[in-house]
């Protein structure tokens, strides 16, 4: 249960207001009282695990997954590179270029050819003319919009502006950020649930593998994570200091927010009724606290707002993607077990009719689905996927990391053990009405995200890290039963537990893989082929072997398999089989000069992968 510590003590949250009752106190008052030297342990901790990580990713093709053009890293690398080159407005036409963006411009000019007439869009003088598909999504796109919100990128080219445009110098400000993101775990969870939960819930954001993961991925994830929980930590601050000036440092920091993912204007949201819910019987306080959260919001704004005007799009325009993502996220054909799923259909239909527009095309997709309950049911269908204990990729993949990575393959805590856990405490914490309103707020807004965008691991992380002090309540409630042992309460929570591990941990589909091929392809092209072809023309067959070698090692199991006997068994298999075949027929010409033992066993191999290829064809 939930009780003051103190008589007389004020009913507001601080680290000695709220603690769950446990058997220990000795160890709570222990812990409570050195909470420099558990922070100092926190940090520690959380650097030591990230220096071998950092080594590991180094020397991999990892650290350069930002050259795969088909990515969100690539663009954001992009972007940066043209702001840092003298760009500070991004006063140009700047978008991605996809190849499903094709698909969709191609589906709506067949039935429109005459959508893209002669004329270009606003283009710098002398530019050359783009193909009509591309007028096409620079005019949904609307322009010099932003396409996605621009504090990340104009941080990494601040980056490359200072040390230079090397990627690995952002990784080292985001694995600083991931240690800050811990503390503020701890610093929350002890704020609410006492010493002892705070530390185990630091714990296990050090052992947390999948927030490990995107320290070193050039996405905006772990910027995004830690100004979540920033802004968690912030709230509950103001909600204890009750002054003007803490409300418009709140202000300010959603407005950066916003800056960052659109989404944060859900907790600015969240809080200006969470102010008004407590402040409506003080009509005085009451206007000071959001005037001056709506003027920190607008505040930070403000340079958005200049740089809109400056070129001459709408001062508040949207990010550009925000449409289409709407639409093929919940569109009546989307599927959300497939993650980023582009509706071609509904796509081209909403963007054409809309121009663009997010609101209508909120509406337009909504119409597409014959019944409330068909959309509702898609919604379930996301909310289930959020508790799986699957990290569905985007754009990278968490499990190809692992093959590069023995920390991530060793840290133990991923979403399969915290998912049941994290739902239990967050029953816990409800029923007993543990006052920690920032914080749900927060994890229901992130809900609400996910929601309504895509299921993926990379926007579901946010939400990871702000449910792990949830998981260490259930971890010490569970261990306070068993001690004092209150037997029926410790089976009926371990019960649960199982029930909803059952639910959770449900398998994956049949056929679907952990690593997508594409995760095993695509570092062939930005990583493998570049390297050997550098060594063959300069003659260094060692390093070439090298190469073939330490690519190969990385080959999937089933692809082993299909070298021996077995026959491919689906059409992904049939991908990885024929690729794989390529990939050791190239080698085996670069080789055979140095090593023709080799050249003639990777020839064999190539040879065995075509025959699993075609035995799944004609098997069918």
């Amino acid at each position: 249960m939930v009780q003051p510590t103190g008589a007389g003590a004020p009913p507001r949250a601080s680290p000695d207001n709220f603690v769950v009752s446990h058997p220990w106190p000795g160890l709570e008052a222990w812990l409570r009282d050195h909470r420099r030297l558990v922070l100092a342990i926190i940090i520690a901790a959380s650097v030591l695990v990230r220096i071998p990580y950092f080594l590991e990713i180094n020397h991999s093709p990892c650290v350069w997954q930002h050259r795969w053009s088909q990515t969100d890293m690539n663009f954001f690398d992009l972007w940066a590179k043209n702001i840092a080159a003298g760009d500070w407005l991004t006063d140009k036409v700047l978008h991605p270029w996809h190849e499903w963006h094709k698909s969709i411009a191609a589906a709506y000019l067949r039935l429109h050819p005459e959508a893209v007439s002669s004329q270009e869009p606003v283009r710098p003088a002398g530019a050359s003319p783009a193909e009509p598909f591309r007028v096409l999504w620079e005019r949904w796109w609307g322009g010099k919009n932003f396409h996605q919100e621009p504090l990340y990128p104009y941080l990494v080219a601040l980056t490359y502006q200072v040390f230079g445009p090397d990627v690995r110098w952002v990784f080292v400000w985001q694995l600083l950020l991931g240690v800050a993101g811990n503390v503020l775990i701890y610093l929350i969870a002890l704020r609410h649930f006492g010493a002892l939960t705070a530390a185990a819930a630091s714990l296990l954001a050090v052992l947390c593998s999948p927030l490990l993961f995107y320290n070193l991925v050039l996405l905006r994830e772990t910027t995004i994570t830690f100004l979540g929980l920033g802004l968690v930590y912030l709230a509950d601050l103001t909600l204890d200091r009750r002054t003007w000036r803490w409300w418009l440092l709140l202000g300010l920091t959603c407005g950066l927010g916003v800056l960052l993912r659109t989404t944060f204007l859900l907790f600015w949201l969240a809080m200006l009724a969470l102010a008004v819910c407590r402040q409506w019987r003080t009509t005085g306080t009451l206007l000071r606290s959001t005037a001056a959260l709506t003027v920190g919001l607008l505040i930070s704004l403000s340079p958005l707002v200049a740089r809109n005007l400056a070129v001459g799009v709408p001062a508040l325009s949207l990010p550009g993607m925000g449409a289409i993502t709407f639409i093929c996220a919940n569109a009546e054909d989307s599927i959300p077990e497939a993650g980023s799923y582009f509706s071609i259909q509904h796509g081209a239909a909403i963007m054409g009719q809309t121009g663009g527009r997010f609101l209508p095309s909120v509406v337009a997709t909504l119409q597409t689905h014959p019944s409330p309950w068909s959309y509702l049911n898609l919604e379930w269908r996301k909310f289930t996927l959020i508790w799986h204990w699957y990290e569905i990729p985007n754009n990278t993949n968490f499990y190809s990391y692992r093959l590069h990575s023995k920390v991530l393959r060793y840290l133990p805590v991923t979403y399969f053990i915290l998912g049941p856990l994290s739902l239990m405490g967050l029953a816990l914490a409800l029923s007993r009405g543990i006052p920690c309103w920032p914080l749900y707020l927060a994890v229901a807004g992130n809900l609400v995200m996910v929601l309504l965008s895509f299921v993926l691991s990379r926007y579901r992380i946010t939400l990871v890290a702000l449910l792990l002090p949830f998981a260490a309540l259930t971890l010490v409630q569970i261990a306070a039963w068993a001690w004092s042992r209150r037997w029926i309460a410790c089976q009926v929570a371990i019960l649960a537990l199982i029930l909803l591990s059952l639910w959770t941990m449900r398998p994956l589909p049949p056929g679907q893989m952990l690593i997508r091929p594409a995760d095993y392809i695509m570092p062939y092209y930005f990583y493998y082929y570049p390297l050997v072809q550098q060594a063959a023309k300069q003659g260094d067959g060692s390093r070439a072997v090298h190469l073939a070698e330490e690519s190969l090692r990385l080959q999937p199991e089933a692809v082993r398999q299909m070298a021996g006997s077995r026959p491919a068994r689906d059409p992904e298999e049939v991908r990885l089989a024929e690729w794989f075949a390529d990939v050791e027929l190239l080698y085996a010409q670069v080789l055979a000069p140095c090593d023709p033992k080799l050249a003639r066993e990777l020839e064999q191999r190539a040879a065995a992968l075509r025959k699993a290829a075609r035995g799944y064809r004609s098997g069918r």
